[in-house]
């Protein structure tokens, strides 16, 4: 938990709004709020129950700049402009849902009746993009063990309008084995390509398989032996959500 706020925290809002996205109990957006008094901070999650969790000590402690909102967010969100929208452990495995949505049947909460469905994950990433204010970022801090899973995520990100401006990782421990979560930041096409012709310069390009294999150097001593020969295809950075950092 303290790793992922840490990442977070340079990006807050100083006066703008933002959005957390599968908040969860609301441990860490409720410090978000407390961490920028000037922003409007909202928390969303599918759990009801979270909500509730959430939204009673941040009523106790008299956070009066947060506010919690149930919501599936494959489904919709709250409304924007957000100048900043971060997800931890929320948007990356969200096609697992699509499992449902096929054998669920008419009544099952993920079936798309315009038939035009293309996976929870894209249509979040799509919903994340058009949620953006002018000049707002997205921070997906995810289980996105592998590079490939990074570039397929990034490449979904790219067809929702979003432009992968950074990539690094934050280290963690579980129970004592060193682990590394990546810290991917995206912004709106629109602002990058705005930028890049005041500058005269081309769109910027992330090297993912660099920055996995760097993450080994610098966070992983115990797989350098197992991956010298540089294939970071499969280097294995970040547990899934089960055994992950806690919401």
């Amino acid at each position: 938990m303290r790793a992922s706020a840490g990442e977070v925290l340079p990006y807050l809002p100083v006066t703008g709004a933002m959005l957390d996205l599968g908040c969860g109990p609301g441990h860490l957006t409720s410090w978000y709020a407390r961490e920028s008094p000037g922003a409007t901070i909202t928390g969303c999650d599918r759990e009801s129950a979270f909500i509730a969790m959430a939204t009673s000590p941040a009523t106790r402690l008299g956070i009066e700049n947060v506010t919690y909102v149930t919501a599936d967010v494959t489904k919709g969100m709250p409304a924007g402009p957000f100048e900043l929208i971060v997800s931890t452990q929320s948007v990356a495995d969200a096609d697992a849902e699509s499992v449902v949505a096929q054998y669920g049947g008419d009544d099952s909460p993920q079936h798309d009746p315009s038939g035009s469905d293309d996976g929870p994950r894209v249509r979040t990433l799509r919903m994340i993009a058009g949620a953006l204010g002018k000049c707002g970022t997205y921070l997906a801090i995810e289980p996105l063990p592998a590079a490939d899973d990074m570039q397929r995520f990034v490449s979904e990100a790219t067809g929702a309008g979003l432009i992968l401006s950074f990539l690094g990782f934050t280290p963690f421990d579980v129970f004592g084995q060193p682990h590394a979560y990546p810290v991917a930041v995206f912004r709106r096409r629109d602002d990058v390509e705005e930028e890049c012709i005041g500058a005269g310069t081309t769109l910027p390009v992330v090297d993912v398989d660099r920055a996995y294999l760097q993450a080994v150097i610098d966070h992983l001593p115990h797989l350098r032996r197992d991956h010298a020969t540089g294939d970071v295809g499969q280097v294995v950075v970040a547990h899934r959500k089960s055994t992950s950092m806690p919401d």
